[in-house]
């Protein structure tokens, strides 16, 4: 049986941060869902198995800006005739339509039988349109119209005798919360939110922007303010997300298990918003972090991983995400205290896809491989502890919450005796 890392690592981080194990359970709505809406390429499966009342032959949920359209998902041929007039219908603009986001957009369902284009603009349009809803594409499609949005993060569906049971999400971390819904879709199209629960704060001084890609620099801590060393901060997160695309790209050239290309593209996500949170937090102590720059590199081989999995990782991510523990423990800034919330949850679930892929990359490699990682773990523990265990600045201590020198010795020398000297000892 696989290991469940994630709750050992809380298991090690609990009495040396002061941090509640039980305290720590969250609500989990996402809880007993077995069956996945998504095609195993990360999209939802909208239009591709319904079972309307009348046959057509063509069918798309689409995402239009008053005459651009976007197709989110589509089945069937449009247009079976030919009909130029037809292609032009479906072109044209959507008069009406359920109205998402704040850019505008809208979302129709749109129908070819022959030449004979319908566009759906309601929620009630599209379930008179369906008649008995017996798929799950047909519950999951009036989620997403509904104002729910899904995603292939995991198991999302439950089939019942009486209907489907659906998890959705509403809300971003920029401004909002992020909620979790469980919502039961009957055969007649009504949609009960069952239970809802907060599964990711927001940062409400947060701002949207695009994330760089491609780390040729380094933000250096030229201050030892609060705002300088959030900058620092921010610049590594943002730099953290070409490092978590990277990996998801070659674990799926290596084809490594779904699990882990999964969870990697959602740490890239994660540090996208650690990036803009850290930032924020920069900002408002009248610093701004340098821009990222990474340079493309070519895909590494299985042993490279490993090795830097294993230092970055196993060493470097475990002992940032007990510090973000400490930090939301012991910071005296409320906005930090908040973040360092976020962050220390986030940053756990990294800390054991890294084990978890070290576990798998074992697997993988010869005898000697691991005998080379085993030395360089046990070689990087001394010198990471001598980083790892500066004397933080005074504010740094009382703002952010970071650990003073003798509480990251202390906490250095738990995770040395808990976590990495066991893994060195049976990396081979």
């Amino acid at each position: 049986m696989r290991r469940n890392h994630h709750a050992r690592l809380l298991e090690v981080f609990a009495p040396l941060v002061g941090l509640s194990v039980a305290a720590c359970d969250e609500p989990d709505p996402r809880r007993g869902f077995d069956e996945s809406l998504c095609d195993g390429k990360g999209s939802v499966v909208l239009a591709r198995e319904l079972s309307p009342r009348e046959p057509v032959d063509y069918v798309a949920l689409r995402r239009s800006w008053e005459t651009d359209h976007t197709i989110v998902d589509e089945s069937g041929s449009a247009c079976a005739g030919g009909s130029a007039q037809c292609e032009q219908m479906l072109a044209g603009e959507v008069d009406g339509g359920l109205i998402v986001g704040q850019d505008g957009s809208s979302l129709n369902v749109v129908t070819t039988t022959g030449d004979s284009v319908t566009v759906f603009t309601t929620v009630s349009e599209v379930r008179e349109f369906l008649g008995d809803i017996d798929t799950p594409s047909e519950a999951a499609l009036l989620a997403v119209l509904s104002g729910f949005r899904l995603d292939c993060e995991g198991p999302n569906l439950v089939v019942a005798e009486d209907g489907f049971l659906i998890y959705g999400e509403t809300g971003t971390t920029c401004g909002s919360d992020v909620v979790g819904h469980r919502l039961a879709i009957g055969s007649d199209g009504r949609i009960d939110d069952r239970e809802s629960s907060v599964v990711e704060e927001g940062d409400p001084n947060c701002a949207i922007g695009r994330i760089p890609c491609g780390l040729r620099s380094f933000e250096k801590q030229v201050s030892r303010s609060i705002g300088g060393f959030y900058a620092r901060v921010a610049h590594l997160e943002a730099a953290a997300v070409h490092a978590f695309a990277q990996l998801a790209r070659e674990l799926a050239h290596h084809g490594a298990p779904e699990d882990l290309q999964r969870r990697a593209r959602r740490s890239r996500r994660d540090e996208q918003r650690h990036a803009l949170m850290t930032a924020a937090v920069a900002a408002r102590y009248g610093a701004r972090p340098q821009r990222p720059e990474v340079a493309p590199v070519a895909v590494r081989s299985l042993f490279e991983i490993a090795l830097d999995n294993a230092r970055e990782g196993l060493l470097r991510e475990t002992f940032g995400a007990a510090v973000a523990h400490h930090q939301a423990r012991h910071a005296t800034d409320p906005l930090i205290r908040r973040i360092s919330r976020s962050i220390a949850a986030d940053e756990t679930r990294h800390a054991a896809l890294s084990w978890d892929l070290h576990d798998w990359l074992k697997t993988q490699l010869t005898r000697d491989q691991l005998a080379q990682i085993h030395t360089a773990l046990a070689h990087d523990l001394d010198h990471f502890s001598e980083a790892f265990c500066r004397e933080p600045h005074a504010d740094a201590q009382r703002l952010a919450g970071l650990p003073g020198r003798d509480a990251s010795r202390r906490l250095f020398e738990g995770l040395r005796r808990d976590l990495w000297e066991p893994a060195s000892t049976v990396a081979t």
